[in-house]
């Protein structure tokens, strides 16, 4: 048996692919998806996996209790990693052992821990 998928641009010929059988991936969907997720659940946790290793990424808003504390000195959980810091205004920095990257009001924290 042949498996044959159509790529449309218009959602709305989707019902007319599927009538003939066909399986259909619509990049316009999948853009507006993205979109809509990236939009409402920006920091919503996310899993990557390359090859056969899973790594998890999941996000905290950054405590008062945090504010000028360097990423090297910040206490982890046993598994986790804290991989890095988004500031507010929207920049990553990646955590590199540096004593002055420091954690700063309305920052988030970007934790990762490999999935078994």
């Amino acid at each position: 048996m042949r498996n044959v998928v159509a790529r449309i641009s218009d959602p709305a010929r989707e019902k007319v692919f599927k009538r003939f059988g066909l399986k259909t991936v619509c990049h316009t969907k999948l853009a507006g998806d993205a979109m809509f997720t990236a939009l409402t659940q920006p920091w919503d946790s996310k899993e990557l996996t390359i090859g056969t290793a899973t790594v998890a990424f999941h996000v905290k808003e950054a405590d008062r209790s945090w504010y000028g504390l360097s990423l090297s000195q910040f206490p982890v959980k046993d598994g986790e990693q804290l991989f890095g810091l988004v500031h507010a205004d929207g920049t990553m920095v990646l955590n590199t052992g540096r004593h002055d990257q420091l954690i700063g009001e309305n920052d988030r924290l970007v934790f990762s821990n490999i999935i078994d």
